[in-house]
């Protein structure tokens, strides 16, 4: 049964019986007051742990014209790269998988359709954590635009001459909810999977590990459901019927 944030925050209140975590349970304000919190790190848990699957998800971005730089906040993983050109056609970027080899022929001056991607140096040594300047070091900066450590960010090489369209498949983490109407796809097909790692990541805070185990074996035992019917889905586009 799909459910919205409040719907989700309400089932786990009642049942953990943390009624300090909304607003005032007894007058029926489920507010949020920090079950969010916790009802998100649920969620994330569940992303970590529920197995890639082949259908990848589809980010499509408008590149502006002469940036290198792709921000991809949710970003967990990239399988393909492509741009639409002006024909309306989808053509692969190749992958560059050493970061510093497509530094090292970056194309600042020159903009056209881009040929090569890689990922983001977001883990920057100390003495370029305080800098985001291109002329500063080697050209990483151009790759950490911002000093948010959160976004995992791509480049691509050289930077559009047009404003396209870039299409990024790979894995994403779901996004955060935070008005009371939010829903994502754990609290639409599976609302109780969210209410019981939000309960797991209570007992995390308790530092309660029995309470941890059981709420896990719950978890585990119905992402095993969630599993086969993934890899049924997968099946089925696969397998051909054989005639007679």
């Amino acid at each position: 049964m799909s459910e919205t944030l409040l719907e989700v925050r309400t089932d786990f209140i009642n049942e953990s019986g943390r009624h300090d975590l909304v607003v005032d349970a007894t007058s029926g304000d489920y507010s949020d007051n920090g079950a969010d919190v916790i009802i998100n790190a649920g969620i994330k848990f569940l992303v970590l742990r529920y197995p890639h699957s082949r259908n990848n998800p589809v980010q499509r971005v408008t590149q502006a014209i002469g940036s290198h730089v792709i921000e991809l906040p949710l970003l967990r993983s990239v399988e393909k790269v492509y741009y639409i050109n002006t024909d309306g056609a989808k053509v692969a970027i190749g992958k560059v998988f050493d970061p510093h080899e497509l530094i090292a022929v970056l194309n600042i001056t020159d903009n056209s359709a881009p040929t090569q991607w890689t990922h983001n140096i977001y883990n920057l040594s100390p003495g370029q954590e305080s800098s985001t300047d291109i002329s500063a070091f080697d050209g990483t900066e151009l790759l950490s635009t911002t000093e948010d450590f959160s976004a995992e960010n791509i480049l691509i090489n050289p930077a559009p001459d047009v404003e396209m369209t870039i299409q990024v498949y790979g894995q994403f983490f779901s996004r955060t909810l935070s008005v009371d109407a939010d829903k994502n796809v754990w609290t639409v097909q599976y609302p109780r999977l969210v209410v019981e790692a939000a309960q797991y990541r209570l007992e995390q805070t308790y530092k309660n590990e029995t309470g941890m185990r059981t709420w896990e074996r719950a978890i585990r035992t119905e992402l095993l459901g969630v599993e086969q019917d993934r890899i049924d889905r997968e099946l089925g586009d696969t397998v051909m019927t054989m005639p007679g």
